[in-house]
């Protein structure tokens, strides 16, 4: 086995500690008259490791007269005095060694990346088309859904564009854009499918139901709540901004101008003042709508009749945050191995992509409903086909992979 940087340090430290206490006995036994040869002093130093120095007896030359050498405790003070020293310096000396010796293997590294990379990517292709193989079918039907909600969500924009003036035009544009965001995100929880990574991509779920539920609480409150939830960002902007100047010096970034904070104050002061106190508190924009002055997310879960999906939102949330339980269970990891995965893996996805084609479905039913035509409609029963089929696939996926792993 190769040895360590860290191991080859404490080697050398050791030494460096050995040959403190053996220079000083070689700088008594002189001050005595007596002269080591180098042999001598490579036993002494030995014998001083080794802890065999009750007494040493010495042959030197050009003296005859037995000499007894003491050691005293001001001899132990002292060579304890440049123990410490050397201790002492050893910080700034590692410190610099590290410095070089880091620089020096940074440049060896991106020197020999390209190689190193060429056989990365050949790996991560391969793992990809094993993904491939175990779950073509479900990856093949989620992707078919999200490109169908993609278009139907442009199809809804376009026809409530033609239909000027729409009579919720604040409902229009809070959900035609929370639907555009829905689509980008469940690409993004393909991506991380196909790269092997449920955990990433149970975590971008996450997001997508955040999304569902918001387009439902808005759908369901019509124009006034969406005119809270537009007004919103002039709160969570100065939230933002109180936040960055209390950081700001820390990072090294300049704080902003007078004018940049008494702007931001005032948009905030104004909201509030137009929507209510609570309107300035976390989730404000539902206060009116809910009822009460301290909004939680999980109230507006409960008003849209969503309250049954925290266990999956919960599990989500696990490997979003650092929670000691995600540390020790994960999607990724095959149950009953007790490691924890560094990389890709091709278990556990079956639980975002099913997750995934549940949201995207629901939160295009919702934009769907603000323009209904027969053309939206018909698609929208094709979707759910589609949405059962995608949500099978994934199960019956799941189980080939599991009884694969067991056999």
């Amino acid at each position: 086995m190769k040895k360590t940087l860290q191991s080859t340090y404490l080697d050398l430290l050791d030494d460096a500690h050995w040959d403190t206490v053996t220079a000083f006995l070689v700088e008594k036994f002189a001050a005595n008259g007596l002269l080591l040869s180098a042999r001598q002093r490579s036993i002494l130093r030995r014998r001083l490791k080794d802890g065999t120095f009750d007494s040493l007896r010495f042959n030197v030359r050009d003296t005859s007269e037995e000499r007894t050498i003491i050691i005293t405790a001001d001899d132990l003070s002292e060579v304890e005095r440049r123990v410490e020293a050397l201790q002492a310096g050893i910080p700034s000396i590692l410190h610099t060694v590290a410095d070089e010796t880091g620089v020096h293997i940074a440049e060896r590294l991106k020197k020999r990346w390209p190689t190193r990379d060429r056989l990365e990517r050949k790996e991560f292709e391969a793992f990809r088309r094993r993904v491939d193989r175990k779950w073509k079918t479900p990856m093949a039907l989620l992707s078919m859904l999200v490109t169908i909600a993609r278009e139907l969500g442009q199809y809804v924009q376009q026809t409530i564009h033609d239909s000027a003036p729409f009579n919720q035009p604040l409902l229009a544009e809070a959900l035609t854009r929370l639907h555009a965001r829905a689509c980008q995100v469940s690409l993004e929880v393909l991506v991380l499918l196909r790269s092997g990574l449920a955990d990433g991509a149970m975590g971008r779920w996450r997001t997508l139901h955040e999304i569902v539920i918001t387009t439902s609480f808005l759908r369901k409150h019509g124009e006034a709540a969406a005119e809270r939830y537009l007004g919103y960002r002039v709160v969570e902007t100065f939230r933002r901004i109180e936040e960055y100047q209390r950081c700001h010096e820390r990072l090294g970034f300049a704080p902003l101008t007078a004018a940049e904070l008494t702007s931001a104050r005032a948009a905030f002061d104004a909201a509030v003042s137009r929507f209510g106190p609570p309107f300035g508190e976390p989730y404000g924009w539902t206060a009116q709508a809910l009822g009460n002055q301290k909004p939680k997310f999980v109230q507006i879960e409960e008003q849209v009749d969503f309250r049954h999906w925290r266990t999956f939102y919960k599990l989500a949330s696990q490997n979003v945050h650092a929670n000691p339980l995600a540390v020790y269970q994960g999607l990724s990891s095959p149950i009953g191995l007790g490691v924890t995965i560094a990389g890709s893996s091709d278990v556990g996805l079956s639980e975002p992509g099913q997750n995934t084609a549940l949201s995207i479905g629901q939160v295009t039913a919702e934009i769907v409903a603000l323009n209904p035509t027969m053309d939206t409609l018909v698609m929208l029963k094709a979707m759910s086909r589609l949405l059962d089929d995608t949500r099978e696939e994934f199960a019956r996926s799941a189980a080939v992979s599991r009884n694969g792993s067991n056999q």
